[in-house]
């Protein structure tokens, strides 16, 4: 496990996380009426996030001397002996959201990344369960 590449990651993460909580409203109807470039930062945030997260799961499904995985899914799935299965769905919505708001941008529906975001606890949970993981 590339324990420096990983905790260079979660602190990565964690300034992203925290400009993403600057900008997020407490409520959905909030969200709809922010301007435009600031649902734009958070959706970069987001997919910011949703790629380290992402690439922290690939450094641990390394260490776990398995074959290649046969895709993104597959890693979360072998992940679960390692990190909260609440918190690794959660991560799976983002990406879930992440992969929408990239490929079929016209048709985003706004709420729905709200949604996955709020409450960010997972957000900060996850990267307290990788820190124990790589600290230990």
């Amino acid at each position: 496990m590339d324990k420096e590449r990983i905790l260079y990651k979660v602190k990565e993460m964690e300034y992203y996380i925290s400009l993403l909580e600057t900008l997020l409203p407490l409520t959905g109807n909030e969200y709809k009426k922010l301007d435009e470039f600031k649902k734009a930062a958070v959706e970069r945030y987001s997919q910011l996030i949703s790629e380290g997260q992402l690439d922290i799961c690939k450094e641990i499904y390394k260490d776990m001397n398995l074959p290649p995985p046969s895709s993104n899914e597959s890693i979360f799935e072998k992940l679960e002996v390692r990190i909260d299965n609440s918190t690794l769905a959660r991560i799976k919505k983002l990406r879930e959201v992440r992969n929408d708001l990239t490929h079929a941008y016209s048709h985003f529906d706004d709420l729905r990344l709200f949604n996955v975001l709020t409450p960010d606890d997972y957000m900060h949970d996850f990267l307290d369960e990788v820190k124990k993981l790589v600290l230990k």
